[in-house]
């Protein structure tokens, strides 16, 4: 589809397809559509798409949709209409490509899967799809801003990011905080069946690659087996972070900087930020300055089984933290702090006391249960 659409509003077309209260099937038939707005517009539509390229779809500021700029946007408002779409392979050809949005989509059931997704703003974005269904499974990604986001999805039946492969966050923005892997925003609903499993998380050297993936107010979340590879301590912030969540689960996953030196102080391969009841376990973490880093109060928190190798300070409570009480978890240390640094280290001393980690000494795996350097004593 060629833009050949000089309107009063846009010089650019609007849509190659814009339905409403109806079903659409655009499976096979090699359809391109480029250098438009968008892509498809769908209301309250049930929509299918396979064997379908979207390249060159950037926001023209004569058209006011929420997601412009999308190669696929659908919007199900109260209905409970579902969006499949298939591309050709993770290493097939991509079918999107320098687009603001890949599939953007708000109150709606998503199956997206199979993507090669190059120049891309953002490839996912999906939103309040509360008791609906979303799976985002074995798409390849390179995105200049957030990789996925996903935003008040508060009470969702069931969502699943599994498998995808994600490099991001070079677009410069002034004032902003970043961008992020994968983004969960939600409001402490507990969710029933939420999980960001076995994902390939890359960093690029920029200061506005920072988290790699991050949730806040997110309830009973997993998040597990991901590979998570930062370039740069000095930009790439944190691996894994959790703000304001409860019985969030981060486990087995792999958080690693190919960098040496670490100019942040602030840097973590996991941080937990308040909340309650998270369970930290078996991640294997190298070469960041904090292994694990906790701010401020989160009862009945449970770290165990962790493998800490090179970082100035591995399991770093700040001042803030209260984490309660941590009894023969299994951490393992490997290595001695870097220059300057506490293998474990409590900042509130006068608290400390109060919450102790107890271990008993033993060598397993090369590693040892007990931290090389601790403080307090």
């Amino acid at each position: 589809v060629d833009p050949g659409q000089l309107t009063a509003v846009g010089t650019t077309g609007y849509a190659a397809l814009d339905v409403h209260h109806t079903a659409v099937d655009l499976t096979g038939g090699g359809n391109v559509i480029h250098h438009m707005s968008n892509g498809i517009v769908a209301h309250q539509s049930d929509v299918q798409v396979s064997d379908c390229r979207m390249q060159d779809i950037q926001p023209d500021s004569a058209y006011t949709l929420t997601g412009n700029g999308a190669g696929i946007f659908a919007r199900g408002d109260q209905g409970y209409h579902f969006l499949r779409q298939q591309g050709y392979g993770m290493a097939g050809i991509p079918s999107f490509t320098s687009c603001r949005w890949g599939v953007y989509t708000e109150y709606m059931n998503v199956l997206s899967t199979d993507n090669r997704m190059l120049d891309m703003g953002t490839a996912h974005h999906v939103e309040r799809s509360g008791y609906r269904y979303v799976d985002i499974l074995n798409n390849l990604v390179a995105a200049h801003r957030h990789g996925m986001e996903l935003r008040a999805n508060d009470g969702a039946a069931h969502i699943l990011l599994q498998g995808n492969d994600i490099t991001f966050g070079d677009h410069p923005c002034a004032n902003c905080k970043g961008y992020t892997g994968i983004l969960v925003t939600e409001g402490n609903q507990q969710a029933h069946d939420a999980r960001i499993l076995n994902n390939s998380i890359h960093f690029l050297n920029a200061p506005t690659s920072r988290f790699g993936i991050a949730l806040t107010a997110a309830d009973a979340w997993q998040v597990a087996d991901n590979m998570v590879l930062m370039v740069s301590n000095a930009h790439n912030r944190t691996g894994i972070q959790l703000e304001g969540c409860r019985a969030t689960e981060v486990s087995c996953n792999q958080i690693s900087s190919s960098d040496t030196g670490y100019p942040i102080a602030a840097q973590s391969a996991i941080r937990n930020m308040m909340g309650s009841q998270p369970l930290i376990s078996c991640n294997e973490m190298d070469r960041t300055a904090n292994g694990i880093l906790f701010n401020g109060v989160a009862y009945n928190t449970d770290v165990r089984g962790n493998f800490f190798h090179n970082h100035k300070w591995a399991l770093h409570l700040d001042g803030t933290a209260v984490i309660g009480l941590q009894e023969l978890k299994g951490n393992l240390w490997y290595n001695a702090a870097g220059a300057g640094g506490v293998c474990a280290l409590y900042e509130d001393t006068i608290n400390a006391p109060n919450f102790p980690f107890r271990y008993n000494p033993a060598i397993i795996s090369g590693g040892n249960t007990q931290p090389p350097s601790v403080s307090p004593n």
